[in-house]
């Protein structure tokens, strides 16, 4: 990786890559150029660059590339470095020489004509890393660095050897080495002013095996290894501190820091990293790359994220660009929310209870077994609910005491939930295959079945409006129930819209996500007459809608398309806008938080593809995507309050993003639990995050301080729990067989 001026030059298994990063925020490949086999290091020199090249079945070489023109690189010459079954470990240039590592040795080449290089020596050693520093080329030899002189090129001088013995990596300034070492991964800092008596002055422990690369900048020592950058106070030596470790999407390799910005080439992207005082935040290329995330909620200016693959994140997206402040990527979190100073995380087998008061050191105080496959949770008052799935039904935690949660309620249903809506203490739920069932939960303690109805289809959503429920039932369309009588409710009408997965009603017209038929509209004025007046053929498959003003935001699969809705007979495509290997599911709109007086309308977005992303709609005509952030899993649930989003992360617990800035919504927390766990949904209530996971029930967590989220509490003995609505300081959790009426007064005693 090499960066000039506005310009970064990336090697890799694509070869040469020349991105423009005049905009940090929207990097853009401009130009590239394929090399004989994948690229290995790369130096620029005035308009040309030097690639080494190779891989085991062709060898190695050195590539001279004319750059003049940036975006149509064009090769000049190429020199064979070895027949062998080995490929370079990298180069440097300087003036008209070339240094070139392999698995043999330095080869030294003449490049003062660039159409015709010239091998001119060459140093036999076992070199693994290769640097130019003060005018010396420094050489990595595993035991030993070798200091060399290459003024005459022909003839270069090993100035000096200093044994370090089974050194990975290492940088020297002056009389201090700073080597990293492999297995486990560890810096040390080391005094090599009396070669003869190396003082290790002192050293870090980096939880990693094998640390890819080093780079000293400003008395700070930046380190990559695997999916994380850490980064490492080294004012003083002998009391290394750390200031970060922020994880990335995909395995860094190398690190250049330029002006407080550190870019990292990874295995499969270019990652941009603002390292300026304590504001650690990667935007770029991470868009494009794939980790699982469950589940997000956002408080101010931090997401937690539950990630079945990446554990707990906390990110801080208060800013156009973001970092991860913290990671428990230890456990396996599918559904967080965030209440004050606690995150509650779903979790396999229980809820889990986060103390994030300190974002940089989320710990978890507190768990309790949650029985079934945990779907939603949601935090009101002091009791945590938890929709637990087939086997766990609706559970009630109470987290009075954030570190000794415990269930005092549930309720048996027979299927999974998909929707509920709660109107004076009466529950009305979409069961699935199970129909339309409605509760009485006066005492929520006891919570009691009043009524079910067989729907023809697969009940999905309700909305009630007036004495009416209005389902979304699959393939059954539409069904119209009156429930005047809540004890014996009737179909009284239905619509065949081809199929129906969300329903949302204003003034009288039902607006439909009808799937593959896209926007149904339909006239309810007589709920025994239902007519429909006005459709809209979207380009995918309608999953959700939502309504803000005349307009509707359709998530549409494979993209987000605008309607108006003006003329509700007759709706009009305003614009759309495509979503790279994002399937749509679930869709916000609201005013943007950061600056409401900025008029600015933005639309958040999840996906059945891992990730979370932001458009600005602000002109439903020319919507734009502003920005997306990886959440490691599918996300089931979203729940956004101000400037943050909170996702419930499938097997990956709970995702904390920061909406603040749209166009770089930005991870600034998150919590995964060990245990095998789906976590479904998610609340927020108070700064207490509830989950709900399929297998460990509900989790609670204390979210006061969002890059540091805390288990309080936990409630595992609710199973299966697919959804959850607060009413008060009662959850109401609905599981395959039961619904669970849990008192969240004191969310660490549920």
């Amino acid at each position: 990786l090499k960066i000039i001026g506005n310009l970064a030059y990336v090697d890799g298994r694509e070869g040469l890559q020349i991105i423009d990063i005049s905009d940090l925020e929207h990097p853009e490949i401009i130009g590239a150029i394929d090399t004989p086999g994948y690229a290995f290091g790369v130096e620029i020199i005035g308009t040309t660059a030097y690639v080494s090249s190779g891989d085991t079945n062709v060898g190695g070489s050195l590539e001279i590339i004319d750059v003049s023109d940036p975006t149509s690189p064009s090769l000049i010459s190429s020199l064979k470095t070895t027949d062998r079954s080995y490929h370079p470990y990298g180069l440097i240039a300087r003036d008209n020489t070339v240094c070139l590592i392999d698995h043999f040795g330095m080869q030294v080449i003449d490049v003062t004509d660039s159409s015709a290089p010239c091998l001119l020596t060459t140093i036999e050693c076992r070199p693994s890393k290769i640097y130019l520093q003060e005018g010396l080329v420094h050489v990595n030899c595993g035991n030993e660095l070798k200091i060399i002189d290459i003024s005459n090129p022909s003839h270069p001088i090993i100035k000096d050897t200093i044994a370090v013995q089974d050194c990975y990596n290492l940088k020297v300034i002056g009389s201090i080495a700073y080597c990293l070492f492999g297995h486990p991964g560890k810096l040390n800092i080391i005094d090599i002013k009396d070669k003869s008596n190396q003082v290790i002055l002192g050293s870090f422990n980096l939880n990693c095996l094998f640390p890819s690369d080093i780079y000293i900048y400003e008395d700070k020592a930046y380190i990559t290894a695997g999916s994380k950058l850490t980064i490492i106070d080294i004012y003083d030596p002998s009391n290394p501190i750390l200031i970060a470790s922020i994880y990335t999407p995909n395995g860094n390799q190398g690190i250049i820091v330029k002006n407080n910005i550190a870019y990292l080439a990874c295995d499969t992207s270019l990652q941009i990293v603002n390292v300026d005082s304590s504001l650690l935040q990667s935007s770029g290329f991470n868009s494009f790359d794939k980790i699982f995330a469950s589940d997000v909620e956002v408080v101010n200016d931090i997401a937690y994220v539950a990630s079945s693959t990446n554990g707990f994140n906390i990110v801080d997206i208060s800013t156009p660009t973001y970092y991860t402040i913290s990671c428990l990527k230890d456990i396996q979190a599918d559904i967080v929310t965030i209440s004050g100073t606690k995150a509650y995380v779903l979790s396999q087998n229980s809820i889990k209870v986060i103390d994030i008061e300190n974002d940089k050191f989320p710990k978890i105080i507190g768990s309790e077994y949650c029985y079934g496959l945990k779907e939603n949770i949601v935090i009101s008052g002091e009791k945590a609910y938890v929709a637990a799935g087939t086997n766990g039904g609706f559970q009630v935690f109470d987290i009075s005491n954030p570190n000794l949660p415990r269930a005092i309620g549930s309720l048996d249903v027979d299927s999974e939930r998909f929707g509920t809506t709660i109107v004076e203490n009466i529950a009305y739920m979409a069961d699935g295959e199970n129909g339309f069932k409605i509760f009485d939960n006066t005492n929520p303690s006891i919570p009691i079945l009043l009524s079910t109805i067989n729907t023809p289809g697969y009940a999905k959503k309700v909305s009630i409006e007036n004495s009416y429920a209005y389902i979304s039932d699959g393939i059954g369309g539409v069904q119209i129930v009156d429930i005047s009588n809540i004890n014996s409710p009737e179909i009284v009408s239905s619509v065949d819209t081809g199929w129906a997965e969300t329903i949302v009603i204003e003034k009288n017209i039902a607006y439909v996500a009808a799937g593959e038929e896209g926007l149904i509209v339909l006239d309810i004025n007589d709920p025994l007459d239902p007519l429909t007046i006005g459709s809209f053929d979207t380009s995918g498959f309608a999953y959700d809608l939502t309504i803000v003003d005349n307009t509707i935001y359709v998530a549409d699969g494979d993209s987000l398309q605008n309607i108006d809705i003006t003329n509700p007979y007759s709706p009009v495509l305003l614009g759309s806008v495509e979503m790279n290997y994002c399937d749509a599911r679930m869709i916000f709109v609201r005013d943007y938080f950061g600056s409401i007086s900025s008029g600015k309308k933005f639309a958040y977005i999840s996906s059945g593809t891992f990730n979370f992303q932001v458009f600005d709609v602000s002109n439903p005509s020319t919507p734009k995507q502003y920005g997306s952030t990886n959440t490691s899993t599918y996300v089931t649930d979203i729940d956004i309050i101000g400037t943050q989003a909170y996702v419930s992360c499938a097997y990956r617990g709970m995702k904390i993003i920061d909406i603040s800035v749209p166009y770089n919504p930005t991870i600034i927390g998150a919590f995964d639990f060990e245990e095998y766990q789906y976590t479904n949904g998610i609340a927020i209530i108070d700064n207490i995050a509830i989950l709900a996971d399929k297998y460990i029930g509900l989790q609670i967590i204390d979210i006061n301080n969002p890059t540091q989220p805390k288990v309080i509490g936990s409630l595992e003995s609710i199973f299966w729990a697919y959804d959850v609505i607060i009413l008060d300081s009662i959850a109401y959790i609905l599981s395959e067989k039961y619904i669970y009426s849990v008192d969240i007064s004191n969310p660490s005693i549920p």
